[in-house]
C-alpha cells in the first residue's frame, strides 16, 4: 500500500463495520455513523453523512437499484447520494422484539434479489 492510496475516515477509535459501493460514491459504515467517499480521480473527498444511523448488524448491509439497505439502530434503513429514509416502520415492533437475542448482531444478514425488486433480510 502506497501512501497516496490511503486515506483516514473518522475517529481512529472507531471501527469500520461495512463499506459499500454506489454509482457514484463509496459509503463507509463506522460505529459512529455514516461516511461517504466521493470523487472521480484522486484525491478523492471522506465526508460525514450521517451520525443519527448506525449500522446495527453489518452484513444486512447490501445494495439493491442503486440504493443501500441495512439494518441499523433506527430500524431499516435505506441510504441513498442524497440521504438516509428509514422504511421499517409497519414492523418495527417485531423488529424490536428479535434484536434483544444475544446473537443478534452477527446471525443477522440481508440479500438483495434485483430481478424480483425485493430485499430479504434474514434474523
Amino acid at each position: 500500500m502506497t501512501l497516496g492510496n490511503y486515506i483516514d475516515v473518522g475517529p481512529k477509535d472507531r471501527e469500520i463495520k461495512r463499506i459499500i459501493a454506489l454509482r457514484d460514491s463509496l459509503f463507509i459504515f463506522k460505529e459512529d455513523g455514516i461516511y461517504r467517499l466521493s470523487g472521480d480521480v484522486a484525491p478523492f473527498t471522506v465526508a460525514p453523512f450521517d451520525f443519527s444511523t448506525q449500522v446495527l448488524a453489518p452484513d444486512t448491509a447490501v445494495v439493491l437499484n442503486n440504493q443501500i439497505y441495512a439494518l441499523s439502530t433506527q430500524g431499516v434503513a435505506c441510504v441513498t447520494d442524497t440521504g438516509v429514509q428509514i422504511i421499517s416502520r409497519p414492523i418495527e415492533n417485531q423488529l424490536l422484539k428479535i434484536a434483544q437475542f444475544p446473537n443478534f448482531k452477527t446471525a443477522s444478514f440481508g440479500v438483495s434479489y434485483e430481478t424480483d425488486r425485493s430485499l430479504l433480510l434474514f434474523v
